[in-house]
């Protein structure tokens, strides 16, 4: 979109483009020295001598200026050609971002199996402490009940006993 170049041309010509170092770069990238000179001093696309004179003109009309004439149908060439340079030299950065990328992937799938690793572990551990629980409530309920069979039989025997004796002590005494 237009506002998009906009933006574009403004960082690089505003922020980058004043630094020494970057002014080099952007030659490199640009090559083409009659798009050096009017990207670095677009007041010449509009008749004036410098950068002294772009101060007095309005900052939209000198990007407006070098946008239409960057874009022109005659240059459509040496836009190619700084396209391929610019993807030559975003080529490696793109591939480093693409490992590291791919190594974070890598990391995460590795987190999230180890994770699923630990909460199957957890699972069978959950499932094997509720098996053994269940046996021992098994064998818990099962002495229990034997428990009190065997106290309800002693009852039974004590209370059989004792009417033994009852019976035996009345007949005693009735005789």
């Amino acid at each position: 979109s237009h506002e998009l170049l906009v933006f574009i041309y403004r960082i690089l010509s505003g922020v980058f483009a004043p630094i020494e170092e970057n002014r080099k770069i952007i030659t490199k990238i640009l090559g083409d020295p009659k798009v050096c000179e009017f990207f670095f001093t677009p007041s010449l696309l509009l008749g004036r001598k410098g950068n002294e004179e772009e101060e007095s003109i309005n900052k939209n009309i000198i990007e407006e200026a070098f946008l239409s004439w960057y874009f022109a149908e005659e240059r459509e060439q040496v836009r190619e050609e700084i396209q391929v340079r610019i993807q030559k030299i975003l080529s490696p950065v793109e591939a480093k971002f693409a490992t590291h990328a791919d190594k974070a992937k890598q990391k995460t799938l590795k987190k999230l199996k180890e994770r699923n690793e630990k909460r199957e572990k957890f699972d069978t551990q959950l499932r094997n402490h509720h098996a053994q629980l269940q046996e021992t409530e098994l064998i818990i309920k099962s002495k229990a009940n034997q428990a009190h069979n065997q106290s309800q039989k002693h009852h039974f025997n004590k209370r059989t006993e004792r009417e033994q004796n009852g019976n035996t002590i009345f007949q005693l005494i009735n005789e």
